[in-house]
């Protein structure tokens, strides 16, 4: 069993393996990254994935909105998280409804929040994390280079929950893991 995360071009990555081997994949956690205009028209997964989506919506190099990846066009384009989650939504069958839960907001000194957002009747678990206010950045605390360079660059970190553990929870309720 598989399973596939990454942050950024490493989130684009997890979603081009989602797409050529879907068959391999037990389940895929992309972060701060969007589904890439190009390989939209070419991802044809033969099964559905569970799929959980961590993007801010302050991320000012991978557009909430979808264009071009941090205002260099050399580096692409993506579509926005909408279409992104519909596309994943469209490969693993689920229907309109979602669920939308506001996660506890923690640590009020980071300026952001999380919703978490998924779909229902799903052949594969749907899930998006939506970080209001977040910009470029896993969530997560103690992270060791943080600064307000940092801030200023890549926008707010969330400091609610860590990425790690959202992720494994995923993972362990959506996939068969023994």
């Amino acid at each position: 069993r598989i399973y596939v995360t990454g942050p950024s071009n490493g989130g684009m990555m997890t979603m081009r393996l989602m797409c050529d081997r879907s068959e391999r994949i037990a389940g895929a956690a992309p972060l701060i990254a969007n589904l890439p205009v190009n390989l939209e028209p070419v991802c044809h997964p033969i099964r559905a994935i569970p799929v959980m989506v961590i993007n801010g919506r302050n991320d000012g190099l991978v557009p909430w909105d979808g264009g071009v990846v941090a205002d260099n066009e050399e580096r692409g384009s993506v579509l926005s998280t909408e279409e992104t989650m519909e596309f994943w939504r469209r490969v693993n069958g689920c229907s309109d409804q979602t669920g939308r839960q506001d996660l506890a907001n923690l640590e009020q000194d980071d300026e952001s929040t999380i919703t978490r957002v998924s779909w229902q009747a799903c052949n594969a678990a749907t899930e998006l994390l939506q970080v209001n206010g977040g910009g470029h950045r896993v969530p997560g605390d103690d992270i060791p280079f943080g600064s307000r360079l940092i801030d200023a660059l890549l926008g707010n970190q969330n400091e609610d929950v860590q990425a790690a553990e959202e992720i494994w929870k995923f993972f362990s309720r959506s996939t068969e893991i023994h």
